[in-house]
């Protein structure tokens, strides 16, 4: 009869050791929200958007380690209010060992606007563990929108003061007005050096051409923006002889 009464009390013990590793268990593996937010859904090129990051967890927070995607050529990341944050071209990294127990972080992260379009915030990869360093394994995660409109405050001249070649000569006088050029080279010729000034200092130049020139046609497109956001392409169709 004591060996039965042992034997149940020892069932006993391991039924309540079961529920509370259990619950426990529940605990660690209780989600955590990683929610974003900007300071404006719409934001004119120039100007700075804050994209706040919150993190919350039923537990407390032992570290975080998050990666948030974005369009690089329509945002660029300025600084944050944390060492934590590093922006690369295209790539906000959110790295953080705690210090001290909590169950909320924020981060807040400037972002300049620079093209007009709508563009978003991708949550990537999550990694978020508790104080003891146990995985937590159900994170929720969201994206955020921003819409980039032009700025009518900024400078809008999106011209170019000059345009120079080398080799050959432009088949018209260069004006900024016009948009559209010819040139003729010899066969000897595989890449035309171009110096392209904008009027403004604050328009920025891009130029797209083939990396080398072919027999017959080549088409080179200068493309200036201004800081209102307003653009401007410039087109040289470069003939190359047999």
């Amino acid at each position: 009869m004591k060996k039965k009464i042992k034997i149940l009390g020892l069932v006993a013990v391991l039924i309540v050791a079961v529920v509370v590793l259990g619950e426990r268990n529940n605990q660690d593996v209780q989600g955590a929200d990683m929610s974003l937010e900007v300071s404006s859904d719409h934001a004119k090129i120039g100007e700075t958007v804050t994209l706040t990051v919150t993190v919350k967890s039923s537990n407390h927070i032992g570290s975080v380690d998050a990666y948030i995607t974005y369009d690089s050529s329509a945002l660029e990341f300025e600084s944050a209010d944390s060492d934590a944050v590093i922006g690369t071209s295209g790539t906000l990294h959110i790295s953080e060992q705690m210090t001290e127990s909590v169950a909320e972080v924020t981060y807040l992260i400037q972002m300049q606007a620079l093209k007009t379009g709508d563009t978003k915030f991708n949550v990537g990869d999550v990694d978020i563990e508790d104080k003891d360093g146990v995985r937590v394994q159900k994170v929720k995660a969201a994206t955020e929108n921003v819409k980039v409109v032009e700025n009518e405050e900024a400078d809008s001249d999106c011209t170019l003061s000059q345009l120079l070649i080398a080799p050959g000569v432009l088949s018209e006088e260069f004006d900024p007005e016009r948009t559209e050029y010819q040139v003729t080279v010899n066969s000897t010729v595989d890449e035309l050096i171009l110096s392209a000034i904008p009027t403004t200092e604050e328009s920025v130049v891009t130029v797209d051409q083939p990396d080398k020139l072919v027999v017959g046609e080549n088409l080179i497109t200068i493309t200036v923006t201004a800081s209102s956001g307003m653009t401007k392409d410039y087109q040289i169709k470069v003939y190359k002889e047999k």
